[in-house]
């Protein structure tokens, strides 16, 4: 008889069936382990974690700060140096007095870092206290240092420039050049107005002043 891959492929199904039902069906023809049985319950053993954790060995803390001495990603293992906090500005520095009051309440008028201030005694800049004013000298402490601050003379023949920082004077030649500056602004605003009225008549509305 010849041998078919056809026949062969149905004796091979025939012998699987076979095996399945062999593992399925007991010799009483009953299905094989199809009632479940639950597992006997265990108790907790709370106890014997409780044992195990106190007998576990405890970590100790200074191996951290051998981690934090000998960092693992530095190429040299060093921890890196620590950085000096920056210094706090000095406000005495450039401060600069405008005017000094006295009387029932005494202080000074001063430029403390462009701006200005009015400082009576017993008030601080910064970490420095103004103690007293005396003729044109104005006394700041700070803990036992001590600093005095005098009063300038204004020269008559400086113009003090508008806006300047500090109250900077200009010489007379720079008075002559700012004041042209001025007027050559005027001027152009003179000449903006005009034309603005100009456009204000040609629509027949009355004109403006500024």
């Amino acid at each position: 008889m010849r041998v078919t891959p056809i026949r062969l492929l149905l004796v091979l199904t025939l012998a699987l069936s076979a095996a399945l039902a062999w593992m399925w069906v007991d010799e009483h023809a009953r299905l094989r382990d199809v009632t479940w049985v639950p597992p006997a319950p265990l108790a907790p053993g709370f106890a014997k974690s409780a044992a195990s954790a106190a007998s576990a060995p405890r970590s100790n803390p200074a191996q951290y700060l051998t981690i934090l001495e000998r960092p693992v990603f530095a190429p040299d293992r060093r921890p890196p140096p620590a950085t000096a906090a920056a210094a706090p500005p000095d406000p005495m520095a450039n401060i600069q007095l405008h005017a000094i009051f006295s009387g029932a309440v005494a202080g000074v008028i001063a430029r403390v870092d462009g701006k200005l201030r009015r400082v009576k005694v017993n008030d601080a800049i910064g970490p420095w206290t103004l103690k007293s004013v005396d003729g044109r000298e104005a006394t700041f402490a700070q803990g036992e240092e001590t600093r005095k601050v005098r009063l300038a003379y204004t020269r008559l023949d400086t113009v003090a420039a508008p806006g300047a920082p500090g109250g900077a004077a200009t010489t007379p030649a720079a008075s002559a050049n700012t004041g042209a500056a001025m007027e050559s602004r005027q001027e152009e605003a003179r000449e903006r107005l005009r034309r603005r009225n100009e456009i204000r008549a040609a629509r027949g509305l009355p004109p403006v002043t500024e």
